[in-house]
């Protein structure tokens, strides 16, 4: 079979439907979750660093955080048509994370969450 060109493949499959193009966009996340052992605890490290570091400033009175709740109704009250701000990083290059967290950090997070980290600090991004 020839070899097809990615911007190929990706025009191919874009013409899917939705629920085909997430089937396919699963089954490739899940293809990243072989992620090396030292990159996964870099990665792993880097992310601790980073919670300790928003905590500190929250524990600190550095920063006070926006409620929850008062993010999601600024966040609705925007226009749908409104687009989004160029920030960031595009999500593809974001895939070499999936699959670092492990089931138990995950559910630590979760949890930390839920008991009242319900706040964020809009400098902090």
């Amino acid at each position: 079979m020839p070899m097809v060109s990615k911007e190929a493949l990706l025009r191919e499959l874009l013409k899917l439907p939705v629920e085909e193009r997430a089937d396919v966009a699963a089954e490739l996340l899940a293809s990243l979750e072989s992620v090396p052992a030292t990159e996964a605890d870099a990665i792993e490290r880097d992310w601790g660093a980073e919670i300790e570091r928003r905590a500190r400033r929250v524990l600190g009175g550095k920063s006070l955080g926006v409620p929850w709740e008062e993010v999601k109704r600024n966040v609705r009250s925007l226009p749908e048509t409104q687009p989004a701000a160029p920030r960031g990083v595009p999500g593809r290059d974001l895939l070499c994370f999936a699959g670092t967290i492990d089931a138990e950090s995950a559910r630590v997070m979760e949890e930390a969450i839920e008991d009242g980290c319900e706040r964020i600090d809009p400098e902090a991004w």
